[in-house]
C-alpha cells in the first residue's frame, strides 16, 4: 500500500489525535468519552462498508 501524499500528513495527524484526546478527555467528562467512541468506531467501520460496497474483498482487505 503506497504512502499517503505529504499534503495529507497534517490532515492524518489531527484525524489521529483528537479521538485520542478525546479518549484521554474523557476520563473527566463523559460526554466527550462517548463522541470520541462513536468517532473512533466510524474511523473504522467507513472504510471497511467502502470496501465491501467496492467489492474488493482481496486477499489486501
Amino acid at each position: 500500500m503506497p504512502a499517503p501524499p505529504r499534503d495529507w500528513w497534517w490532515t492524518l495527524i489531527a484525524i489521529k489525535l483528537l479521538p485520542a484526546t478525546g479518549l484521554i478527555a474523557g476520563i473527566w467528562i463523559p460526554d466527550i468519552a462517548l463522541a470520541a467512541n462513536i468517532g473512533v468506531i466510524a474511523y473504522f467501520l467507513i472504510p471497511a462498508v467502502a470496501h465491501i460496497r467496492a467489492r474488493f474483498l482481496g486477499q489486501a482487505f
